[in-house]
């Protein structure tokens, strides 16, 4: 009993970190994401992308993941000319849903339908072909 009792203790912190990283997609370069494991809030998620531009941002959520499957806002942050005034999370441009498959790929199901021109009222078909939703599936690269 106290050798499965050892073992619980030993796997518990694995699998409650377990998700927390960063994660990639090879299919789409430029795209990645953070997670990181926080003890007494959950996690918390950042996503690095490009705009159609091609100029770099960061996305992150506006509130943390206690629990997989995680549905979060995604926000654009704001700040003063470097770094000064006050940080702000932005608007709410969209919306994520995280998950894990049982290969341990984590799974971006996103609609960025406010975050770029292209996307504000473009119709259905259109929202799909300018890559405003859709779903991606990232690799871990790193603890």
């Amino acid at each position: 009993m106290k050798k499965l009792l050892l073992v619980a203790l030993l796997i518990v912190p694995v699998m409650a970190f377990g998700q927390s990283g960063m994660w990639y997609d090879a299919d789409n370069p430029g795209h990645g994401v953070q997670i990181n494991r926080d003890t007494g809030y959950g996690h918390a998620f950042t996503w690095y992308l490009y705009r159609k531009d091609g100029s770099s941002a960061f996305l992150t959520a506006g509130q943390t993941c206690e629990s997989f499957p995680c549905a979060i806002s995604l926000h654009e942050p704001e700040a003063g000319f470097m770094g000064s005034g006050e940080f702000d999370l932005g608007p709410e441009i969209g919306l994520a849903e995280l998950s894990f498959t049982e290969e341990g790929k984590l799974l971006v199901d996103y609609e960025l339908v406010a975050w770029v021109e292209e996307c504000r009222g473009a119709t259905p078909g259109g929202i799909i072909f300018q890559r405003c939703i859709g779903e991606i599936e990232m690799t871990k690269l790193a603890e």
